[in-house]
């Protein structure tokens, strides 16, 4: 009797515990190899300056992703002002994309993130904020406000954005890109995209003193199969 017990034990830790032990060295040993630490291979980093023509320095540094669906590498960015010692935080991206462009206009910095998600600006005051390109959609929870602290548009502008909401965009939510920055205007060209038919271009504009964006123009824009235009509706927005 005592040795069919020993037997069933014996049994029950192969079936059982050592799959568990097993199990819990593969996790170890994937969260070691991702995060580049003893015994695999460090994680490659890069790092280099952007000298700006006031005299400061962007500094970017990326570090390698690895694991199942990484994106690449994750960016972080730091600018040092012309008569700085220490760097200041600017923020950090995705990507594959370490070249950001920096524009110097007067007293403000501005760097329109390469993941096409985020205009950081070092504002007049000398104080970096960011405007993150977060729109709600039909089934969004969070209230308005939140979208107005990420984008720096008011309520009204935001809600501006759908109002000629169609039942076909109704089930999407928005893919939003920020495409360019035009340093000459101040302005920003944004793409909304609601589903593969409807798409809005967004004009911003940034303030003289980098804390604010404003809404100047919607177009929307229904597309072919084929993805080309088929016929645009304009309708222009003068926030006073």
């Amino acid at each position: 009797m005592k040795r069919s017990v020993k037997i069933a034990l014996l049994t029950l830790i192969a079936l059982v515990v050592l799959p568990a032990i097993a199990i819990c060295i593969l996790m170890i040993a994937g969260y070691l190899g991702m995060a580049g630490s003893w015994p695999f291979k460090p994680l490659e980093k890069r790092h280099h300056e952007v000298a700006l023509s006031n005299g400061g320095i962007v500094r970017i540094e990326a570090v390698e992703q690895r694991g199942f669906r990484s994106d690449g590498w994750t960016v972080y960015a730091r600018y040092k002002p012309p008569s700085g010692i220490t760097f200041e935080r600017i923020g950090e991206w995705e990507g594959y994309n370490h070249n950001p462009a920096v524009h110097v206009i007067n007293d403000l910095i501005i760097l329109p993130s390469p993941d096409q998600k985020t205009l950081y600006v070092r504002t007049r005051e000398g104080k970096w904020r960011f405007f993150s390109m977060q729109f709600p959609d039909e089934q969004s929870s969070l209230p308005t406000s939140f979208y107005v602290g990420m984008t720096g548009l008011t309520e009204k502008e935001i809600k501006s954005i759908r109002k000629d909401i169609e039942p076909d965009e109704k089930g999407w939510a928005p893919a939003v890109y920020l495409k360019k920055f035009f340093p000459e205007s101040m302005e920003v060209s944004v793409l909304y995209q609601t589903n593969l038919a409807t798409q809005r271009h967004l004009r911003l504009k940034l303030s003289e003193d980098g804390t604010q964006l404003t809404l100047i123009e919607v177009r929307k824009e229904r597309l072919t199969p084929t993805g080309a235009a088929r016929g645009t509706a304009k309708e222009q927005f003068s926030i006073q």
